[in-house]
């Protein structure tokens, strides 16, 4: 009996250990990024997924990839020695993936950091350049110029 405790203990440390010890990796939301794993020329992987794990794609060396889930934007390929690329990271491609069934790296995707939200200017000159911008109704060179609210993009307020 005290065997098979002492078996189960060592048995859950491995696997606690194991899980702890997966290497964290960010990458920024429309960057790409290069997962890494070792293998012997032949690579299946896949991502967790509500407590299992969803296969992205088998890759052997010298072979095209096959590919387990539609990939209409074909954002994951595979590099020399079967490493996975995704291309234009999303929010949602945080979690961990696994090769061959092993964690390997838990991804963290964190938003741009140029995202613009839309605000109102109500002077027609551009303060930094001098410039007028154009309007629907005319341009600066036609000298269509009304002091008048418009819409432009503008990036967020520094924090």
């Amino acid at each position: 009996m005290w065997v098979l405790a002492l078996t189960a203990l060592l048995v859950y440390g491995s696997v606690h250990t194991a899980h702890s010890a997966i290497p964290n990796q960010t990458g920024t939301e429309g960057s790409n990024t290069v997962l890494f794993c070792k293998n012997d020329g032949k690579a299946i992987w896949s991502k967790g997924v509500d407590g299992g794990r969803a296969a992205i794609l088998t890759a052997q060396h010298g072979k095209a990839p096959i590919k387990h889930k539609p990939d209409p934007d074909d954002r994951y390929t595979v590099l020399r020695d079967v490493l996975l690329v995704i291309n234009n990271l999303t929010l949602s491609d945080s979690g961990i993936y696994y090769c061959n069934s092993v964690p390997v790296v838990s991804l963290t995707v964190t938003p741009s950091q140029t995202e613009t939200t839309l605000c109102d200017q109500t002077d027609d000159t551009d303060t930094e350049s001098g410039s007028t911008p154009e309007t629907e109704e005319g341009s600066a060179e036609t000298g269509n110029q009304q002091n008048r609210a418009e819409e432009v993009y503008c990036l967020p307020p520094h924090p």
